[in-house]
């Protein structure tokens, strides 16, 4: 008999691929409002799972759609992500961050859902001095004046809350940082679709000279991991995991923004130059790269290289350049 599973956020980045990936053997429920996930990334999946609209800072809301079901495994990936967000709404990433984990954790608890696991994000460690980076360090936040931090808050609150929800009701609650995801489907608010999407917009005009503008700063350093082994790792420890813990994903090879779109740039046989290089992210983390130690011990091991995954994220990107261009600038 399939478990049943729930993924909130089902609509985003990484929720719509987990969707993906648990269908194949799990009855899935996505539990999603939309305000700032894309429906459309589910409708090849209407046959294999079950969507259901649910705004998780009300907790009527979730009792509603989740009646009379009984639920296995609980993976809590909704959260107003995406850098600008960070600075322009911060209340709503707060809000959506803490309400929404308090309310999940409450239904799981009085429901008896046997695992939870929650995502949280690199974006806990800020500029940590130690890299690469392991589970143990402090977390912090930095100013409390500069937004961008209101969604490092909101998962340090999560991990805070689920770490000793957890211990406390005798729960297995695994939390996972995953760090610098990329691949197909990411909308056009990170920094890799940008940068694509700038190559074929001179592709489409037959140009073999781009011009790249950059807003964040181009010696910053970051390990980025393709979306199908971020799924694995999430995967790995919903299985293997016992008691509260909290995993790092990723994959430890680290790259600067500006060799980034070099490779890019070589894979797509085109050449840049930079017309604006202003840094609106003000606060930015210089280097950030994961030590992945921890979840090695359940059998994770990043297998796509950087390159692989560029290929593939650039070939969909290609191939839906024309709905994509068509579509909100603010498809995350």
């Amino acid at each position: 008999m399939k478990e049943t599973v729930v993924i909130t956020g089902g609509g985003g980045f990484i929720g719509h691929h987990l969707a993906k990936s648990l269908s194949e053997r799990h009855d899935v429920i996505v539990l999603d409002n939309f305000s700032r996930g894309n429906p459309g990334r589910l409708i090849n999946l209407a046959n294999s799972i079950n969507v259901k609209a649910c705004d998780i800072t009300n907790y009527a809301d979730i009792e509603i759609a989740l009646k009379d079901i009984k639920i296995d495994k609980l993976f809590h990936l909704a959260a107003i992500n995406g850098t600008e967000n960070f600075y322009t709404v911060p209340l709503r990433v707060l809000d959506v961050g803490v309400f929404g984990c308090f309310n999940i954790l409450k239904y799981a608890k009085n429901n008896s859902i046997k695992k939870v696991i929650v995502a949280s994000s690199a974006e806990v460690y800020q500029d940590c001095k130690t890299i690469p980076t392991p589970e143990d360090v402090p977390l912090i936040v930095p100013n409390v004046q500069n937004p961008r931090y209101s969604y490092g808050l909101s998962k340090i609150y999560s991990e805070y809350y689920s770490y000793h929800f957890g211990q406390q009701n005798n729960m297995n609650i695994s939390i996972f940082r995953p760090h610098n995801v990329y691949g197909t489907d990411m909308g056009l608010k990170h920094v890799i679709p940008q940068f694509i999407m700038e190559f074929l917009k001179g592709e489409k005009n037959r140009d073999s000279f781009v011009n790249i503008n950059v807003k964040g700063q181009l010696e910053a350093v970051r390990a980025f991991c393709y979306v199908d082994d971020i799924i694995e790792g999430i995967n790995l420890i919903s299985e293997f995991n016992e008691g509260v813990n909290v995993y790092n994903i990723g994959n430890p090879t680290t790259i600067s923004m500006n060799s980034l779109l070099e490779q890019i740039s070589l894979l797509m046989k085109m050449k840049f130059d930079i017309i604006i290089n202003r840094d609106e992210h003000i606060g930015g983390t210089q280097l950030r790269c994961p030590d992945i130690s921890k979840i090695k011990k359940l059998g994770f091991k990043p297998s796509i290289s950087l390159d692989i995954g560029l290929k593939k994220t650039i070939n969909w990107y290609r191939d839906n350049f024309d709905g994509l261009e068509k579509a909100d600038k603010d498809l995350y």
